[in-house]
């Protein structure tokens, strides 16, 4: 699988399907990806368009959220109590 135009929808498509952002599964993902890199013959260290780093961030969810946000927003406002 080269950098032709059908390679890169088929990645495209499996990275809209299979992303965690969007519901998909995150172990699913990478395997995936390593699997399209493998094709490839690239190795997911080298410089290319589709080789950045995979960071998966687990926010909270619900009320937890709000909790959470409403904290940080009061941590940035709070003014300083030397004077």
């Amino acid at each position: 699988m080269k950098d032709d135009p059908a390679s890169r929808a088929a990645y495209r498509a499996f990275v809209r399907r299979h992303h965690p952002d969007r519901g998909g599964d995150v172990d699913t993902f990478v395997a995936g990806l390593a699997e399209f890199h493998a094709a490839t013959g690239r190795r997911p260290g080298t410089q290319d368009r589709f080789s950045a780093p995979i960071v998966v961030v687990v926010r909270k969810r619900g009320l937890a959220s709000v909790a959470h946000r409403l904290a940080q927003w009061r941590k940035r406002r709070r003014k300083t109590r030397v004077r």
